[in-house]
């Protein structure tokens, strides 16, 4: 009986790239619970408290906080139940020393390249229960999530004397998949707000 070689690689070699494609198609249609990105679920909010306005950057009685707005139910978020009212901080404390190794030194690097380390900008590091609020559904499990809304409110000793929208576009995600952090513009903060 004469075995033919060539018909057996063959044979074999069909099997093999079958399993193979059979194990990608799996793959392709399980979810992947996996951050893709740094950052990953992270937005923030930056103001820039321009240094011609003086009286505004250097004028240590102020304080600014990203307040939530108009959310309905932010009562039963999950993970950061609202409504939301977070202090304005330096880039450095609102995100580098949030994180530790190399998630640190990401960080350091991304804000090299955007000027926001400077002290004429503030910043609001959002995690992802902070940016949506998220409710879980009882019948599944999973999440519906709804955009929160945002302003800055500007206080003067425990007086507010400034309400001003964040618009959507203003609440950047930080996964770098989003794109470079040069993308970020500041809200510009002045007296005429």
């Amino acid at each position: 009986m004469l075995i033919n070689f060539t018909k057996i690689t063959a044979l074999k070699t069909y099997r093999s790239l079958s399993v193979f494609l059979l194990l990608i198609a799996i793959g392709w249609q399980t979810p992947i619970r996996a951050q893709h990105c740094p950052f990953d679920g992270s937005s923030a909010v930056i103001i820039h408290l321009p240094a011609t306005q003086g009286a505004i950057a250097g004028d240590s009685s102020l304080s600014y906080f990203l307040a939530e707005t108009d959310t309905l139910h932010s009562d039963s978020c999950t993970y950061a139940v609202g409504p939301l009212k977070i202090l304005f901080r330096s880039i450095d404390t609102a995100l580098v020393k949030k994180y530790s190794n190399s998630w640190k030194y990401r960080a350091e690097q991304f804000i090299k390249v955007t000027g926001f380390n400077s002290p004429d900008f503030l910043t609001v590091v959002l995690n992802q229960a902070e940016t949506s609020c998220m409710i879980q559904r009882k019948k599944d499990g999973e999440f519906n999530y709804t955009k929160r809304k945002f302003e800055i409110r500007v206080f003067k000793g425990g007086q507010m004397i400034r309400q001003i929208t964040v618009p959507q576009e203003k609440i950047y995600s930080l996964c770098t998949s989003s794109g470079s952090w040069t993308r970020i513009q500041p809200i510009e903060i002045s007296t005429g707000d």
